[in-house]
Order: C-alpha cells, then sequence, then structure tokens
C-alpha cells in the first residue's frame, strides 16, 4: 500500500514540475482526438493541477449535441474524497437541443471535496455516446470556465471562508474532439462476407442434385 501510494505521489508530483516547467494548461483533457463510429461510447480524463492545494472548483462543459449525448462525469474516488458531491449529470445542468446550432452545455460540474492539501491530477472521465444519427464529421468538446459555479479556491481559503481570491485557472489546453467515421473497412467486409455465405447456403439449399427426387418439406 505504501509503495502504491509513493508511486502515485511520484507521477503527480512529476505532472506537477512538467506542468510548471513548460506552462501548461491548469486544465486539460486527453485525448485531444479520438475517433468512433456512430452508437460508440467514448471518454475523456479530466485533468486539474495547479501549484497550490484545491479544494473546491467547477468547470462548464460545451459539446456538439448534434453528435454527441452526455453520459456523465466518473469522478477519481482515489483523488475526489466525496464524489457523490460532485456533480453534473442532473437534468438541469444538461442543456441540449440537436435541433439547434448552438452546442449542448453542461453548466457547473462542480468537483467537490479534492484530498487534503492536493495539487490536483486526474479528476475522473467525462463519459459520452455518439448518437445513432451522428453524421460524419468532428464533434468538439471543450471545458472552460464557470459561468455559475464555483471559482477553483484553494484549500486555506476555503477552509478559512475567504472566496476573495479564487485561483487563476488556464483552460488553453481543455479542448477535444471526437472524429465520427464512417464504419470501418473491416466492418463492411465482414458484413459482405455474412451476406456472401447466406446467399451460397441458399442456392445450395435450393438446387436440386441431378437424379434424385427434390426435397419435400413435410
Amino acid at each position: 500500500m505504501r509503495m502504491k501510494s509513493f508511486f502515485q505521489g511520484a507521477l503527480l508530483f512529476a505532472l506537477l514540475l512538467v506542468a510548471l516547467q513548460t506552462q501548461a494548461a491548469t486544465v486539460w483533457v486527453s485525448p485531444a482526438s479520438q475517433s468512433a463510429v456512430a452508437g460508440d461510447s467514448v471518454s475523456l480524463d479530466l485533468f486539474f493541477v495547479h501549484d497550490a492545494p484545491v479544494t473546491i472548483g467547477s468547470v462548464d462543459i460545451s459539446y456538439d449535441d448534434s453528435r454527441l449525448q452526455y453520459g456523465g462525469f466518473i469522478a477519481n474516488t482515489s483523488l475526489i474524497l466525496d464524489p457523490a458531491a460532485t456533480a453534473g449529470i442532473d437534468a438541469p445542468l444538461v442543456s441540449e437541443d440537436p435541433t439547434d446550432s448552438a452546442p449542448g452545455r453542461v453548466s457547473a460540474l462542480t468537483i467537490a471535496n479534492f484530498a487534503s492539501g492536493t495539487f490536483g491530477g486526474n479528476l475522473g472521465s467525462l463519459v459520452f455516446t455518439l448518437l445513432d444519427s451522428a453524421a460524419v464529421g468532428r464533434a468538439g468538446v471543450n471545458v472552460e470556465a464557470s459561468l455559475t459555479g464555483f471559482n477553483f479556491f484553494s484549500k486555506a481559503d476555503f477552509d478559512a471562508s475567504n472566496f476573495t481570491h479564487p485561483l487563476a485557472v488556464d483552460f488553453s489546453g481543455a479542448g477535444a474532439e471526437v472524429v465520427v467515421t464512417p464504419l470501418p473497412a473491416a466492418g463492411w467486409l465482414m458484413l459482405s462476407a455474412i451476406f456472401l455465405f447466406a446467399l451460397l447456403s441458399y442456392r445450395r439449399r435450393s438446387t436440386v442434385v441431378p437424379g434424385e427426387a427434390p426435397m419435400l418439406a413435410v
């Protein structure tokens, strides 16, 4: 257990060093791009790394609701102490209308109760399903500053009920896309093979062998 905790701490410390040295975004999602076909489920890992221990924060999520349906947020329970306090799938928070030109939104996905003294890490996964009617093309997903929820606050300020100094958060890396592709060529080949096999089986059953009386159904 201690060894596992050590490696987790070392990995988080390495992520923090990389973020600080390269001036990477505070919030980002991974993978930045992935391919899927209509009907597939896809997930995006949500990362947050800051140079101060944090305890709460929230984000808005916008996405292409003509191709994607939001399925919720699966919290990383090793980092978020109270996943039940992390909201994001309740009906009032999700607005999507495939008939309009605006993207769907998950307003104020609140990440509550970070582990004490944490600098962040992998918060969990955003889950989407590609609509069966999804057109081939690129479906964007963006994580951005929340308009109605909490700002991100350090643990010290939150514990002291000091909400005058929210943390500065960089969302420049928090964009991703799901590339909706046609059924893969392998799938078409498999369907073609199944159809050909069925056709040959049907013709074999319907062919009468010379010299033999045709089979009569009983």
